[in-house]
């Protein structure tokens, strides 16, 4: 909303100053001693460093900048959803099977585990499918690249799992709010916030 602001007035033609965040911070402090935020008090902080003339110019950046800006912002909120997706996925799965993130090298990285996971999440899950069905399914998740040796490798970790769930319907629903779609959607708008990035 300030950036808006800011645009507006620059476009108006007005001249735009602002006050640094730590001048207002140390301000505070001289003012009562603690460092309490509430409407009142910022106005009262900000007025004061208005008299003192302790405004900052505000310099207009060119457009190429503002949008370089703009897309760090949001790569950097992208990466830290996809992080936390990844955490809340990796969380469950030490609990109900360990084994599974490391059957891949990029491990929650990776489609091939999301697919899974999506899918059929636990052990016995894989247990019941037939292996044809999951050496099929697996092979088009990863590309080609899950297939044969590594499916019995999946059968395998799971038969002879350590994992723990106690309430297999509750651990479903669980991952289901984790699901693979949602891990491509937001490794692939990074994807696409990555090359605006380079192309700029």
């Amino acid at each position: 909303m300030a950036s808006l602001l800011i645009h507006f007035a620059c476009q108006q033609g007005w001249e735009v100053r602002w006050v640094n965040p730590v001048h207002t911070y140390r301000m505070k402090e001289i003012h009562d001693n603690t460092p309490d935020k509430n409407d009142a008090k910022d106005t009262y902080i900000i007025s004061e460093l208005m008299s003192m003339g302790k405004l900052l110019q505000y310099n207009k950046r060119d457009t190429l900048s503002e949008e370089l800006r703009s897309l760090h912002r949001h790569r950097h909120q992208l990466t830290k959803q996809l992080t936390q997706l990844c955490n809340r996925a990796e969380s469950l799965a030490a609990e109900a099977f360990p084994e599974l993130p490391k059957l891949v090298k990029r491990g929650l990285r990776s489609k091939t585990i999301w697919h899974i996971l999506e899918h059929c999440p636990l052990p016995a899950d894989i247990l019941s499918k037939e292996e044809s069905w999951l050496a099929e399914r697996l092979k088009k998740a990863s590309c080609g690249q899950f297939k044969g040796k590594r499916v019995k490798e999946l059968i395998n970790k799971a038969q002879y799992s350590t994992g723990y769930c106690p309430n297999p319907i509750a651990t479903r629903q669980r991952f289901k709010r984790h699901t693979s779609s949602n891990f491509i959607c937001f490794a692939g708008r990074l994807r696409s916030v990555k090359l605006k990035w380079k192309n700029c």
